[in-house]
């Protein structure tokens, strides 16, 4: 597949009410993701392979938390109550 048809699939992909912004954005990232693929070694690739495979079993072997079960955790570690995580987006 070509990057310009890679790219195409992916705006398939968005919502049709995606803002400009919000396209700009994810096609940044995609093609960030194809530039860092691109200088990978075979090495490394498979390293990242393994991790989203171990990630994937964890998930699947329910040893994952939520970002507000992270977030809590987080709080309650604090000494003096005044860490704070502000939210995601």
């Amino acid at each position: 597949m070509t990057p310009k048809e890679e790219i195409l699939d992916l705006l398939k992909k968005l919502p049709d009410d995606a803002s400009f912004d919000f396209i700009a954005e994810c096609v940044e990232s995609f093609a960030e993701s194809a530039r860092i693929q691109a200088e990978e070694t075979p090495e490394e690739r498979a390293e990242i392979l393994a991790a989203i495979a171990r990630g994937l079993e964890d998930h699947d072997a329910g040893r994952i938390k939520t970002h507000e079960e992270v977030r809590g955790m987080l709080e309650r570690w604090s000494k003096d109550g005044s860490f704070s995580v502000s939210p995601h987006r």
